[in-house]
């Protein structure tokens, strides 16, 4: 039921905003069953993927794994292979289940090809509630390789109610 106003579109589940593109009715996407994560945690790590991008720490801060070549996307391995390798790693290093993944930021500097990759973790700041790591990605004996960035945090109740108050916000 979209009406047309001085050549732009007002769709009302927008609540009224002025659109300069046609908008589409929203559909609901139901994902296969083979792609809806287990509830259980133990079944989640027993995946393909899980077990394909696992780390094996190998010293303080290094730790090793193989990309296998299934993940290559002509010629090089899909950048959230390398990238999940990363922050399994990262959170191996920090060894804090109460901190979870907040938010990364991933530059690959120089390309990783599949094979075997070292993984150097850098624990930056190491916090009660929020921890900064940064880890480095590398084939053996490259100079550089695909440097990721991530903060983990813990749960607060102050996020929580301020996200509770915004989900009401129109």
């Amino acid at each position: 039921m979209d009406q047309r106003l001085s050549g732009r579109i007002t769709a009302p589940s927008l609540t009224g905003a002025l659109l300069p593109f046609p908008v589409r009715a929203a559909r609901t996407f139901e994902p296969p069953s083979s792609v809806v994560p287990p509830t259980d945690k133990n079944a989640a790590m027993d995946s393909a993927f899980a077990r394909e991008t696992a780390v094996t720490r190998a010293g303080e801060g290094h730790y090793e794994g193989t990309i296998a070549p299934a993940w290559n996307l002509r010629p090089l391995p899909h950048g959230g292979v390398v990238t999940t390798m990363a922050v399994r790693a990262m959170s191996e290093e920090l060894g804090d289940a109460n901190q979870r993944l907040r938010i990364l930021h991933t530059t690959f500097v120089a390309q990783v090809a599949h094979g075997s990759v070292e993984i150097e973790v850098d624990v930056l700041r190491r916090g009660r509630s929020m921890s900064h790591l940064r880890a480095e990605v590398a084939n053996p004996g490259a100079d550089r390789g695909h440097i990721t960035t991530a903060i983990f945090g813990s749960t607060r109740a102050r996020f929580n109610k301020i996200a509770s108050i915004a989900s009401g916000i129109p």
